[in-house]
């Protein structure tokens, strides 16, 4: 035991040496298929105006047009 006690995170959530290599492949595959289901969104037409200047702080109004 460590002066001021164990961090249960390191050793209840990170897998063992010899598995990590294989947890991390199957992770990194997990997020990319689910990468692949969201949405792609195409920006276009985006246009940035300030509309209220006020002192130092100004507003802007941001108009865009999407697609998915």
């Amino acid at each position: 035991m460590e002066i001021g006690g164990w961090h249960p995170k390191f050793f209840s959530q990170n897998a063992p040496p010899a598995e990590l290599e294989r947890w991390a492949r199957n992770q990194g595959l997990f997020n990319l298929a689910m990468a692949k289901h969201l949405p792609l969104l195409e920006l276009e037409n985006v246009r940035v105006t300030d509309s209220e200047v006020e002192g130092d702080l100004t507003t802007y109004e941001v108009r865009v047009t999407w697609k998915n």
